[in-house]
């Protein structure tokens, strides 16, 4: 009797455990085909492909990372719905020239010994994305996604001069030097919910270089939250003014699909959309 009893529980635990692989192939399967089925969407209106598979030319120049695992596929589906949500942002034909050749989402991503939320390679032209790095932050995920498209932008339009831009320097305060970020705090891109309490930058991470502090503004530019609160700050700050002004003009040059307006209607067109219940 106890042998019997000991044979039940075993092939009861074997029935639970057989159903729980089951329904974690299901899962799986769900989230592949909602993932591919939105990767194939932002391709057929932005024509550049996003990777989060271990499908890349081997002769790629690349950051270190890791590629999801199945069982972060539901995670990895969320923040590709976000990135969708911010590129929907950018008019349609803004990336249909082909510049950009895709976005690849990684996780624990490094550049060098730094963890890094995204990079933008500009030899293979594409962006890195950690869609794990600020999980649970939706305004610091959607600043990094602008972020890494700035760095994309600038490059494309004028290469390395950018990051020796002698008009953009002369808007910084008098004697002051891009430098590390330990000089300035390790407190990066978060959600801005400070100031990095010098005249003219809006976090510290973009006092590091002036690369990063064009890319910081752009991101700003971008995230509503950040765009108001930016433009409140720029009330008594001249530097920032002149700033913004010079990045609206910048991207004005970069694509003829935005002009001077574009900022300032982005989000109330998109809050209009929203109450008709317009998907944009």
């Amino acid at each position: 009797m106890k042998k019997l009893f000991l044979s039940i529980v075993v092939f009861i635990g074997l029935l639970i455990a057989a159903s729980s692989m089951a329904n974690a192939a299901v899962s799986k399967e769900k989230y592949l085909k909602s993932i591919d089925f939105v990767i194939e969407r932002i391709f057929n209106n932005y024509h550049f492909r996003v990777i989060y598979q271990d499908a890349l030319n081997p002769n790629m120049r690349k950051p270190r990372f890791q590629f999801a695992e199945p069982k972060e596929y539901k995670i990895l589906l969320r923040y590709l719905l976000l990135f969708e949500e911010e590129i929907q942002k950018y008019p349609k034909k803004f990336f249909v020239d082909g510049r950009l050749k895709g976005i690849v989402l990684v996780k624990t991503m490094f550049n060098k010994e730094n963890p890094a939320e995204g990079i933008y390679d500009y030899k293979t032209k594409m962006i890195y994305m950690d869609f794990l790095r600020s999980q649970g932050r939706k305004i610091a995920q959607q600043h990094n996604i602008h972020h890494e498209i700035y760095h994309f932008i600038e490059y494309e339009a004028i290469g390395r001069r950018g990051w020796q831009d002698l008009k953009w320097m002369k808007f910084n305060p008098e004697g002051f030097k891009y430098g590390h970020l330990e000089e300035f705090g390790k407190n990066a891109r978060t959600d801005l919910k400070y100031s990095s309490q010098e005249a003219g930058f809006v976090s510290p991470y973009s006092m590091t270089a002036m690369k990063e502090d064009k890319a910081e503004i752009f991101a700003c530019l971008m995230v509503e939250s950040q765009h108001k609160l930016m433009h409140k700050w720029a009330i008594k700050d001249r530097i920032l003014e002149n700033k913004i002004k010079y990045m609206k003009d910048f991207m004005s040059l970069f694509s003829d699909h935005i002009d001077e307006q574009f900022f300032d209607k982005l989000f109330k067109y998109r809050k209009n959309a929203q109450k008709m219940n317009i998907f944009v």
